[in-house]
């Protein structure tokens, strides 16, 4: 399937006027593979959501957008979203021209509501539970995204609100290497009711603007290896 978006009216130039135009999501998905993507988008590269295991996603190029996402997740009150087995590997991220699409969010990113429930899904939502488990992260080359990787457990909500109740537990990034378009490197925002554990940084290599100093941040992370936090 080809969908060509591409605007050549210049008074949209340097904007993100595509929102939620992921490349896809997976949802209720298990055993599968995505092999040799090129996306080029407004927002998720590719998006794992809940209830996604057994998957296998390598040879993947994003342009623009908001990179390889998890999430959301935790958006349904009372359901699960347990996300489990998944490889994604061979990937780059890589920021485009501005004048056609200004965004580049990250390079790989995991986003999960927060345990209050504020307004009602699609759109709004919150507290759920579930667990993401057993994720690695093989061969990323990223190139001037705004976060490298990060984690986001107050998706859609506010900090004052509840912690999340969804857990971030045995995850890898494996052999990372580029380049970052701020000083903030790995960020690691998780919940203090289900802190993140036992999350792996191997030959983790991002290089940040001249004269920055590389920024790890890591709250509510339990077992953080490879990195300074």
């Amino acid at each position: 399937m080809l969908c060509n978006a591409t605007n050549t009216n210049p008074e949209f130039f340097g904007q993100n006027i595509v929102p939620n135009t992921d490349g896809i999501d997976t949802y209720r998905s298990t055993n599968v593979q995505l092999l040799n993507w090129d996306i080029t988008c407004g927002d998720d590269c590719l998006a794992i959501k809940g209830n996604t295991t057994n998957l296998l996603a390598d040879n993947i190029t994003c342009r623009g957008g908001d990179g390889v996402a998890f999430g959301s997740l935790g958006q349904y009150y009372n359901l699960i979203d347990n996300v489990d087995n998944v490889t994604i590997s061979n990937v780059l991220v890589t920021r485009i021209n501005s004048s056609i699409q200004p965004l580049m969010h990250s390079g790989l990113y995991m986003k999960a509501w927060t345990g209050a429930i504020n307004g009602v899904p699609p759109v709004n939502g919150g507290g759920g539970s579930g667990t993401v488990s057993n994720a690695r992260f093989i061969n990323f080359t990223v190139e001037d995204p705004d976060f490298p990787t990060l984690i986001d457990q107050t998706y859609g909500g506010n900090s004052t609100d509840n912690p999340s109740k969804m857990q971030f537990i045995n995850i890898t990034w494996e052999n990372w290497s580029g380049t970052a378009a701020n000083s903030t490197v790995v960020d690691l925002e998780c919940s203090s009711t289900a802190p993140c554990e036992n999350l792996a940084f191997l030959e983790f290599n991002i290089t940040v603007p001249s004269g920055d100093t590389p920024d790890f941040e890591c709250s509510n992370s339990v077992n953080v290896t490879g990195i300074s936090c």
